[in-house]
């Protein structure tokens, strides 16, 4: 029994621990492995911004995808709703892209050519009086499941940033 406990707890340290380039060996979860794999693989796809601009009535969202690579860019969503954007102050949500629509069930694949761009757009008409004023947290995103066939984890595709009272961040 002792044995095999012991057996069982060298199996996990070997799994928890990673070898660097002069031989030393330091810890290496799981999420870091495949978080640094997706992110440079993106990098070498394509690029994707968010760009939130306050005008005199509204606060504009733009979300742009860049295919970069030499080949075709598809991505698979799970319904007709391709991107979300949620808008709020401290306080609260003040706008929520899908709050009133409403969206086919049906797979939806938009493909890219080699240097082509597709860019998604929304506005949040501002609703209360002071409002341009304020600070806001943008949170944006696309809402693929698969590029190229590749399953993407949720949140891979989005951005947050602070605009208003603040300097816009990224």
């Amino acid at each position: 029994m002792k044995v095999r406990v012991i057996f069982i707890l060298f199996l996990l340290c070997l799994v928890g621990c990673g070898v660097e380039k002069d031989g030393q060996i330091r810890e290496v979860s799981s999420k870091e492995k495949s978080k640094t794999e997706v992110q440079k693989e993106e990098d070498d796809m394509y690029t994707f911004e968010v760009e939130a601009q306050p005008q005199e009535s509204q606060l504009e969202v733009r979300l742009t995808l860049t295919n970069t690579s030499e080949n075709q860019l598809i991505m698979t969503f799970p319904s007709s709703q391709q991107f979300e954007v949620i808008i709020s102050t401290k306080e609260r949500q003040v706008y929520k892209y899908s709050a009133d629509k409403m969206f086919s069930q049906a797979l939806t694949k938009v493909e890219l050519e080699p240097g082509e761009t597709k860019i998604w757009k929304t506005a949040w008409k501002y609703d209360v009086p002071g409002a341009k004023e304020k600070s806001y947290k943008v949170v944006a995103g696309l809402q693929p499941i698969e590029v190229n066939d590749d399953s993407v984890k949720p949140g891979a595709f989005q951005k947050v940033l602070l605009v208003g009272g603040a300097k816009q961040e990224q």
